[in-house]
């Protein structure tokens, strides 16, 4: 049988959850250890995403080299 306890928050969260309808817009590691949560924070805390594609074009180089 199942019984739950009264519920407590796990962590702050620093902005605010992004309201875009119907979408989640947050999600669970597949091992249930980190969340990964889509947040509208204030404009000088945003940090910069570097994207590298063909990466692997770059491994094939480094081995060659």
């Amino acid at each position: 049988m199942f019984e739950s306890g009264t519920p407590v928050p796990l962590f702050r969260i620093p902005g605010e959850i992004l309201n875009l309808g119907v979408v989640t817009q947050y999600d669970v590691a597949p091992d249930g250890q980190r969340f990964l949560l889509n947040l509208n924070t204030p404009a000088q805390e945003q940090k910069s995403i570097t994207l590298i594609s063909n990466w692997t074009s770059l491994l094939q180089q480094n081995r060659a080299g």
